[in-house]
Parts: structure tokens; sequence; C-alpha cells
């Protein structure tokens, strides 16, 4: 398949239709959820041996339900591996913006980091054809599998999927590319705004000034500051415009 074709996935519209591989996943995102919101009477160390009992029991549930149904990797193309590098290098990005404001020193936040890392290694897992969205994509994973090595050997070809116009890849190459941008220039601003109120620039209301509202409290900004983050806050409103009004036609 092409690089920015049309996705070929149908996603599931019931709780019934996702995979079990999915399921553990919130289930996995539930139990960090309930950590966060305990507000930090664990400590650190309670925190990562929760979570990591939690990752080791739900990967081996996983292992075992693939061992019965005699699931195999089928591989993944140059564009599932450029897709799971592009996956971690947002969920890094997106992850580092949010440091100023939620340290990993924090009890308090970690359980949001450690959620976010669980959707990010599915996401990544997703992408390399390891782990399916749906029930129904995973049984078809193990059935195609296992033909393919019952009639043709392990090394069978795979039927490549409809390849789109080269126009609608350009197109969608774009639209993607313009929303990334988008994206980047609001992490970016946030991760500015988050610096500038972690280095101590809060002050009590003054007049004449812009004042920015982070984390529950009024920030003001020198003038060369305050001049950066509108540049970046309008940049960031004009992105989206552009893509939801490319979208929307």
């Amino acid at each position: 398949m092409a690089l920015f074709d049309s996705p070929q996935t149908d996603y599931p519209k019931q709780w019934k239709e996702y995979s079990f591989d999915f399921k553990l996943m919130f289930g996995y995102h539930g139990c960090m959820m309930a950590m966060f919101m305990l507000g930090g009477f664990l400590s650190i160390k309670q925190e990562l041996l929760i979570a990591s009992v939690v990752a080791s029991t739900l990967v081996s549930l996983s292992l075992r339900n693939r061992q019965e149904n005699n699931w195999h990797w089928s591989g993944a193309g140059t564009k599932r591996v450029l897709a799971a590098v592009g996956i971690a290098v947002v969920a890094s990005l997106f992850d580092f913006a949010a440091l100023p404001s939620a340290p990993l020193s924090e009890p308090r936040v970690l359980p949001w980091h450690l959620a976010g890392l669980g959707i990010a290694v599915f996401g990544i897992l997703g992408a390399l054809n390891i782990v399916q969205l749906s029930q129904a994509e995973f049984i078809k994973e193990c059935k195609a599998t296992t033909g393919a090595n019952s009639q043709n050997g392990p090394n069978a070809a795979v039927p490549l999927g409809p390849i789109d116009l080269l126009w609608k890849r350009v197109v969608r190459g774009a639209y993607y590319s313009v929303f990334f941008a988008a994206w980047l220039s609001a992490v970016s601003s946030f991760y500015f705004l988050a610096s500038a109120c972690a280095m101590g620039l809060r002050h009590q209301r003054r007049r004449r000034r812009k004042r920015f509202r982070i984390m529950d409290a009024w920030c003001t900004f020198p003038s060369r500051i305050r001049r950066s983050l509108t540049l970046s806050n309008l940049r960031c409103k004009l992105g989206f415009l552009r893509c939801s009004s490319v979208g929307f036609f």
C-alpha cells in the first residue's frame, strides 16, 4: 500500500467489537486514572510498582490469548514502520511539552504520564500490526496467517489493498502536514507558557498587561514573552481553522 492511501480499517462501533488487546489497554488506562485520582497519596516507587504489576499481568493475558488463537506476526511494511516512528515522535513531543507543568518527579501527575505511555505503546504496536483495534481484525489476522502457512508456506505473499490515485495521496499528505504543523504550534505554545510560569513569572494582576491563565493561576509576562506567546497562539488558531475548513470541504 502506498504512502497516504485511504485507511482500510473498519473501526468498531460497539464495545464487544473491540479486540481483547484494546480492552486490556483500556483496563490499564483505567488503573492509571484511578491512581491519578488518588491525588498523590502514593509514592513514586509505589506507583511504578503498581503500574509494572498491572502491565505485566495484562501482557501475560494478551500472550495467552494469542497462543490460544494461533496468532503469528505477519510483518510490517515501510508505511507501518514510518507510522510507528511518527507516533513515537508525536507522543514524546506531547509528553515533553507537559513536563514544565507536570514533572515526572511529582507523584500526583506521574500516573498521567504512565497512562499516556500506555496509549502510545498501543498505538506503536498497532502501527506495526502487532495489536489490532477490533476483534474481527484480530481473527482475520490469525486466519490469514494460518492459511498462508498451511497453503504456501511462511513466505507467502500478502495481497495488497487498493492504491488511491496520485492526486488523492498528495492532497491527503498535504492535509496531514498542515494539521501536524498546527498541532506542533499548539504544543509549543503550551510548552512556552508552562515554562514561563514554572520559572516564577507569576505576578499580581496589573493594568495594561496581557494575562494568561494556566494551572488555575493568572500569569503576567514581560512584553517580549507576551508577544511571542500571542503570536504562537495566533498561529495555532489559524492552523486549526485551516485544517477544519479543508476537512469540511
